[in-house]
C-alpha cells in the first residue's frame, strides 16, 4: 500500500476530483521514456518513483510499454504522491509496498548482469611484452598486465612462477586476467576464471556463445573447427561458435554425438547427466526433471519439441551466461598485441 497521507493534502483532494480523473483517464499513455511524463505535466511521478527504487530500477520499468502504461495509471488512480508537481514538496517514504505492475528487482543471475556492473577496461595504456601472430575467428587470448597467451589455458608457469599445485593459484593476479575471444566484427572480453561474477564479469558460455559449455572435440555442430577456449585442468575446453542461436541449436546434436556407445540423448535423463559430470548430475537432474515436468528416467530421445526447448533454456540457466565486455575490432582500448593481430 502506498504511504499513509494527510487527509488535508491538496494532492488527495485533487486526486479524487471527478474533474481531474476525467481529464487524466482521456490522456493517452505515454510511448516512451521519461519525456512524455514531463510532457503531461507529471514529471513528479518519475521522479518519485526513482526516488523510492532506484535510477537503475525505474530505467528498467520504462524499457517496457506495459510498465509505463501502469506506471500511467497508477499516478492517475493510486498513489497521488507520485503525481505531484516538480514544484510541490514532498517527502518520499520508501517504506511502502510497490504496486502490484512492479514486480521484485530481484531477479536470476543471468538476468543481474544482463549489463557489465563494472567499467569497460581500457588497456590503452598499457606496454605489450609481446606480440601475437595474426589472429582470427574463434581464437582466445588470455591477457596479464601487458602479456598476451594464445595458451589452452592461463600460463601460470610463465607469468607467476613459484606458484602453488592448486590450478588456481595466480599469487593474487587472478582478478587482473582477462580473456578474450575474436570473431568476425567484435572482440568478446571477460574474465571466467573468477566466480564473484558481480565484480568480474564474463563466463565461458558467454565468451564462446556455447549457452551448454559443450566441450571438445566432438562431430561438427556448427562450431568453429579446432577452437577451444577453457582454462584447464579446472574446466574442459569448450567449443566456440559463430553466434548464440548456433550454439544454442548444437547442444542436441551434441548429446546425439557424445556419450561413447550408448549416445548421451539416448540415456536417461539421470544417466546421461550422471555420466557427463558425477559431481553436479544431483542438482541438474532435479533442475531439468522440475523444468519439464518429468522423471529422471524419461529418455532423452523421447522429449517432444517443445520440452526440448525447456530443456535447452534450463542447461542454459544451469551453466549461466554471464556478459562480459564487446570491443569492436578497431576498438583503441583493446590491447596493442591483439588489436595489432586482427
Amino acid at each position: 500500500m502506498p504511504p499513509m497521507r494527510d487527509s488535508s493534502d491538496p494532492a488527495l483532494a485533487q486526486a479524487k476530483d471527478p474533474v481531474t480523473l476525467a481529464a487524466r483517464e482521456a490522456a493517452p499513455p505515454p510511448a516512451a521514456g521519461l519525456e512524455p511524463f514531463a510532457a503531461l505535466g507529471i514529471p513528479g511521478g518519475v521522479r518519485g518513483l526513482q526516488r523510492a527504487v532506484g535510477n537503475r530500477a525505474t530505467q528498467r520499468l520504462l524499457q517496457s510499454s506495459a510498465a509505463r502504461a501502469a506506471l500511467w495509471r497508477a499516478t492517475r488512480r493510486s498513489d497521488p504522491v507520485l503525481a505531484r508537481q516538480d514544484d510541490d514538496p514532498v517527502s518520499i517514504t520508501r517504506e511502502f509496498t510497490l504496486p502490484a505492475f512492479l514486480h521484485s528487482m530481484e531477479a536470476s543471475a543471468e538476468r543481474e548482469y544482463d549489463q557489465p556492473p563494472v567499467t569497460v577496461p581500457d588497456f590503452s595504456g598499457d606496454t605489450p611484452a609481446n606480440t601475437l601472430s595474426s589472429l582470427e575467428s574463434g581464437d582466445h587470448i588470455w591477457y596479464w598486465n601487458g602479456n598476451s597467451s594464445t595458451a589452452k589455458s592461463i600460463p601460470r608457469d610463465d607469468w607467476f612462477p613459484g606458484h602453488s599445485g592448486n590450478p588456481l593459484d595466480y599469487q593474487g593476479n587472478g582478478g587482473k586476467i582477462y580473456d578474450f575471444v575474436i570473431y568476425p566484427d567484435h572482440v568478446k572480453c571477460g574474465q571466467p576464471q573468477m566466480t564473484d561474477k558481480s565484480l568480474y564479469p564474463g563466463s565461458f558460455a558467454w565468451l564462446n556463445n556455447n549457452p551448454g559449455n559443450l566441450s571438445g572435440p566432438t562431430a561438427d555442430i556448427g562450431q568453429y573447427a579446432g577452437k577451444l577456449n577453457g582454462s584447464p585442468p579446472n574446466t574442459p575446453g569448450f567449443l566456440v561458435f559463430p553466434t548464440p542461436d548456433i550454439g544454442r541449436a548444437a547442444i542436441r546434436p551434441w548429446l546425439a554425438h557424445n556419450g561413447g556407445s550408448t549416445p548421451y540423448i539416448d540415456r536417461s535423463i539421470a544417466d546421461a547427466w550422471l555420466a557427463y559430470d558425477k559431481d553436479d548430475a544431483p542438482r541438474y537432474t532435479k533442475l531439468i526433471t522440475g523444468a519439464l515436468g518429468v522423471p529422471a528416467s524419461t529418455i532423452l530421445s523421447s522429449l517432444t519439441d517443445a520440452q526440448w526447448e525447456k530443456l535447452l533454456a534450463t542447461i542454459k540457466q544451469a551453466e549461466g551466461t554471464l556478459l562480459g565486455w564487446t570491443y569492436s575490432r578497431g576498438d583503441r582500448r583493446l590491447p596493442a598485441a591483439i588489436r595489432n593481430a586482427l
